[in-house]
């Protein structure tokens, strides 16, 4: 239960407090169904991790699948995906974080959001030995602060320009916009390594995390837009507060104004010590960043750490909340993507394989799920700015020549070498165990 709410306390945290304006500009007062067709898609990819999960029960995650199902540079694209999340979720948080100091007393929302990620970096660098209890309270808070705004909502009355209707484009630009918000199901996966029985417990964790989330998301948005109209919801700068404030007054307004920088803060945490942790990792199974693969005295990846936050520190300078959402929607329909496409290329590939959870369904000896993730994800990018397109795009290509730069300088090739490592012992009983059949 705890890596569950690991994953409801990444997920509920990863925007919806911030992005929930920017998404009723788009699908006015059918927010509810931008989200949940951001959860339909998440839902079919999350069969796919389930699989994925199932065939290799070890942490490792995306980069473990791809690597299992194409050459070394996907599985090492696959891999700079999940830090690239992490980093501008970093970014997010912070912003989130500095607008709602605001509301207790005026800040520059730039400055703000830099002091938080150094603080924050500070804390991460203490160990963190309480993360468990953190991570589990931020659940706890987030959900009663989520709830008391559904709850709010029977008693409020309805505003009159909650039932405009918006356009369908407009329905699905919402949903490509706030995909973010489920951007930590997949992280459930991570903690395989830690979890009794992973091949049953890791798909059964996803899906308790996305359904949570998908549910309290629906009612959550309903609620908002009902209350404040799409304006009011577009132009307030915390959603919650603004519906609070009508039903529980000024100073309970305040205390969950508090409640959501505890939230944002815990997910803060947890986003940078990811970030820091998988570059470690990445950098003593792959790229082989010499600096990278020191460890202090209580175990913390300070150099990985001090990257990780100049490039959430790089975002909160250059970036605002909508562009750095759209970057981030960029990267995980990237990372979807590559995800569903394991999952079809391990089926024809490795058809023998043991699968203790396999996906029902083909078409033209394709797994049927999978392939309409796969294209929802592919669809869902043509709903991205052009500027978030930009954005992620030059953000991946200066991470594949980062990695490229760093690769050549250790191997000594004068081209783009991705340092292949040896195949995975996983990936190597798996294959091992083609020719037997699944009893």
């Amino acid at each position: 239960m705890s890596v569950s709410a690991h994953g409801v306390a990444l997920t509920i945290g990863s925007g919806i407090f911030i992005i929930l304006g920017e998404a009723a500009h788009h699908a006015g007062r059918f927010t509810w169904l931008a989200f949940l067709i951001a959860g339909t898609l998440a839902g079919l990819t999350a069969f796919s991790y389930a699989e994925l999960s199932s065939m290799f029960p070890r942490s490792g995650s995306e980069y473990l699948y791809a690597h299992a199902a194409f050459p070394d540079p996907v599985a090492q694209l696959a891999m700079w995906t999940n830090v690239f999340i992490l980093i501008v979720g970093s970014g997010l948080f912070s912003f989130g974080i500095a607008e709602n100091l605001n509301q207790f007393h005026h800040i520059n929302i730039r400055w703000g959001a830099g002091i938080t990620l150094v603080v924050a970096s500070l804390i991460v660098l203490t160990g963190l030995r309480s993360l468990n209890a953190w991570v589990v309270g931020s659940v706890v808070v987030q959900l009663v602060i989520m709830m008391l705004v559904v709850v709010a909502s029977f008693f409020l009355p309805e505003h009159e320009e909650a039932t405009t209707n918006p356009h369908m484009s407009g329905i699905l630009a919402a949903a490509a916009l706030v995909f973010l918000t489920y951007g930590g199901f997949d992280e459930v996966a991570a903690y395989s390594d830690d979890m009794h029985a992973p091949h049953k417990n890791v798909p059964r964790a996803i899906f308790i995390v996305l359904s949570v989330c998908t549910f309290v998301y629906v009612a959550f948005s309903h609620s908002v837009v009902k209350v404040l109209g799409v304006e009011g919801a577009e132009s307030s700068v915390d959603p919650v507060s603004g519906t609070l404030v009508q039903f529980m007054g000024t100073a309970g307004r305040n205390l969950v104004l508090i409640g959501i920088l505890f939230a944002c803060g815990n997910s803060l945490l947890v986003a940078l010590n990811g970030a820091a942790t998988i570059l470690h990792k990445w950098s003593l199974d792959t790229v082989q960043f010499t600096s990278l693969e020191k460890l202090d005295h209580r175990g913390i990846a300070r150099p990985a750490l001090f990257w990780v936050t100049l490039g959430a520190m790089s975002c909160v300078i250059n970036g605002n909340i909508g562009r750095l959402a759209q970057s981030a929607d960029f990267a995980i329909f990237i990372l979807f993507a590559i995800v569903n496409m394991s999952v079809i290329s391990l089926r024809r590939s490795k058809p023998r394989n043991v699968r203790p959870f396999r996906i029902a369904g083909q078409i033209f000896g394709l797994p049927l799920v999978p392939v309409l993730g796969l294209i929802l994800s592919l669809t869902l990018i043509t709903r991205i700015s052009h500027q978030g397109l930009l954005d992620g795009t030059l953000s991946f290509i200066g991470g594949i020549i980062a990695i490229g730069l760093v690769s050549r300088k250790r191997t000594g090739r004068r081209s783009f070498a991705f340092v292949k490592t040896p195949a995975m012992e996983l990936q190597a009983t798996a294959g091992s165990e083609s020719g037997r059949s699944d009893s």
